[in-house]
């Protein structure tokens, strides 16, 4: 999933939903971040326009870490390391932005209060369409978790 591709944000990263919806989803007013569904757009894979679906690899012997937004409880055999709200630069906004699960208490620097408008973090909200809107409430925050697993 991924944000708008004809939006002036590049969001440069895609991330995993997952299939059985949201834990807990904030509603918020504000025009933050957007997360979309993903779609095959060329006929090359197949019908166009075809939602995708979400895979993780995972290989033997390795640690796994993976962020999963819409979810704030581990999967079994999973370990959690921290749980947040999904954020992101903000849909319009030019500069490319990635997303991020934001911790659900954040740390701040002291002294850190100017306003210089650097890299900005918006809470990124739901739009229907490839998302369906029975399991992700449109214009509503994510809730998101750190995941890790050791396998053998």
């Amino acid at each position: 999933m991924q944000g708008r591709n004809v939006r002036p944000t590049r969001f440069c990263s895609r991330v995993c939903l997952s299939a059985s919806g949201s834990d807990f989803q904030k509603t918020s007013g504000y025009d933050g971040g957007h997360m979309y569904g993903a779609e095959y757009e060329s006929t090359f894979f197949g019908k166009g326009d075809e939602d995708v679906p979400c895979a993780v690899c995972r290989k033997t012997g390795s640690t796994s870490i993976l962020m999963i937004p819409g979810k704030n409880k581990c999967y079994n055999g999973w370990n959690i390391e921290y749980h947040g709200y999904l954020g992101s630069g903000a849909s319009g906004h030019a500069a490319a932005s990635s997303y991020v699960c934001v911790d659900s208490h954040p740390e701040y620097l002291n002294g850190g209060v100017l306003n210089e408008n650097g890299k900005l973090f918006y809470s990124v909200l739901a739009k229907c369409g490839a998302l369906q809107s029975a399991l992700y409430k449109r214009s509503s925050s994510y809730v998101c978790c750190m995941l890790k697993i050791n396998t053998c």
